[in-house]
C-alpha cells in the first residue's frame, strides 16, 4: 500500500472517529437540556427528554368519501439558549390520510404534539416547515420518535406544520415572544 493511500486512510477513519464523537456529543447535551420538565408562565409544561410542544385547541375535521383532513392553529412552545425563558410562536397544522368513510365536518378533539427532537425544535424556530415523512411521529413515547402524538392525531395520519399565523410570515418572518418558564 502506497503512503498517500496510508495518508488518506487514515484521515478518514479520523474523520469517521470525530464525526461519532460529535454525535455522541450531542446526545449528551440534548439529554442534559431536556433532563427536567418546565413550565411556562401560562401553564403549559415541555416535559422532560422534549425540546417543546405543539398544542392545536380547535381543529376542525373533515371527511370526503375516502379524504379525511384536520386543519388549525398550533401553538409552538420551545425550550430557548437562555435558562428559564422559552420561545412561543403560533404555526398553521394540516394533517390527513385516506380512512375517511362519509361527508361530514366538525369542530375535533385537541391535538397534542412533544417535539423530542432538536432539528425540529430548531427547524420550527427558524420558519422552516416540517412534515411527518420526514421525521419518525409516534403514537407512544419511544427513543427514536422526533415527534409524540399524545392526544388527538390517529397513527395514520400525515401531518405539516407550518410556522407563522399565515402566509405573511413567510415573507416577514416569525413573530416570536419569549416567555418565562421555570423547571418543574
Amino acid at each position: 500500500m502506497s503512503q498517500f493511500t496510508k495518508i488518506t486512510l487514515l484521515c478518514l477513519a479520523t474523520l469517521m472517529g470525530v464525526t461519532n464523537a460529535s454525535a455522541d456529543l450531542d446526545k449528551e447535551n440534548d439529554a442534559w437540556i431536556t433532563r427536567m420538565a418546565v413550565q411556562t408562565k401560562t401553564g403549559q409544561q415541555i416535559p422532560a427528554g422534549a425540546f417543546g410542544v405543539a398544542i392545536i385547541e380547535r381543529p376542525r375535521e373533515a371527511m370526503l368519501l375516502n379524504l379525511r383532513g384536520m386543519a388549525g392553529h398550533a401553538d409552538i412552545i420551545l425550550r430557548s439558549n437562555e435558562s428559564n425563558t422559552c420561545l412561543t410562536f403560533k404555526a398553521r397544522f394540516v394533517a390527513g390520510d385516506f380512512e375517511g368513510d362519509s361527508i361530514s365536518g366538525h369542530l375535533a378533539d385537541p391535538v397534542h404534539l412533544v417535539l423530542k427532537s432538536r432539528r425540529i425544535a430548531k427547524a420550527l424556530a427558524n420558519g422552516i416547515s416540517i412534515t411527518s415523512d420526514e421525521f419518525r411521529l409516534s403514537a407512544v413515547t419511544h427513543p427514536d420518535a422526533d415527534i409524540v402524538v399524545t392526544s388527538g392525531l390517529d397513527k395514520s395520519y400525515n401531518l405539516v406544520l407550518n410556522p407563522g399565523r399565515n402566509m405573511l410570515a413567510d415573507v416577514f418572518g416569525l413573530d416570536i415572544d419569549h416567555i418565562s418558564c421555570s423547571p418543574m
